[in-house]
């Protein structure tokens, strides 16, 4: 079976669908960050939505840079 596809658009498609997964966050993808107000680590679900601090209970905006490495 032969397919014919342009892997330029598929690799779009791929990187546009998971930058939404990312900010809806359905990627389940966790970091650790230093909260900006207490200095204290918060572990964070990577998404467009706030946190706020376990500690202080400030809120936390999460600004998402998402960048695609080849």
């Amino acid at each position: 079976m032969k397919l014919n596809f342009n892997t330029r658009d598929l690799e779009k498609a791929i990187k546009k669908e998971a930058e939404k997964a990312i900010r809806q966050g359905k990627a389940n993808i966790t970091t650790t960050r230093e909260c900006p107000f207490c200095n204290k680590p918060v572990d964070i679900k990577v998404s467009d939505k706030p946190v706020r601090c376990p500690h202080c209970r400030k809120e936390i905006k999460v600004n998402l840079d998402i960048g695609f490495n080849k």
